[in-house]
């Protein structure tokens, strides 16, 4: 009896552990790229598995979500801002951005148009960096951008 307990709270424990994978990192079946956000920011994971983040359009329209993936988590508008930025915001991506997939425990992610996410944990060196410019990014769309009407 006692093995039958033991074993059955081993496999729980190690099934407790399971790590899903980073959102964004299932194929893509949008076929039109304009119906795709031109920039998603997001972090999350964990023990809840949750992340949050932000979603920027064409049109410059700003929105927040939060859920398991952003593809299928409800959108809240947030703002909007120029063409212009959201541009200068898609071209600064195309020149910083590496190749990277390496999701942890609580990861980060960027995605430029429908170009493979970037996801990455804060363990290297390179994460840190690329810690710094997420958090950068997050700033400047937090604070530094104002509504337009």
């Amino acid at each position: 009896m006692r093995i039958c307990l033991l074993a059955f709270f081993s496999c729980l424990v190690i099934a407790s552990c399971r790590q899903d994978p980073a959102p964004l990192q299932k194929a893509e079946t949008a076929s039109d790229s304009d119906s795709l956000p031109v920039i998603t920011l997001g972090s999350g994971g964990g023990f809840t598995g949750l992340w949050t983040g932000y979603e920027i359009r064409i049109d410059g329209s700003v929105c927040t979500w939060s859920g398991e993936d952003p593809d299928s988590s409800a959108k809240t508008f947030l703002k909007k801002i120029s063409p212009a930025e959201v541009e200068s915001l898609d071209s600064l991506l195309a020149e910083t951005l590496p190749v990277l997939s390496d999701p942890g425990n609580f990861s980060y992610l960027i995605r430029q148009r429908n170009q493979p996410p970037v996801i990455w944990n804060q363990a290297s060196e390179e994460g840190q960096k690329l810690t710094g410019f997420y958090e950068s990014l997050i700033s400047r769309i937090e604070n530094n951008y104002d509504t337009l009407d």
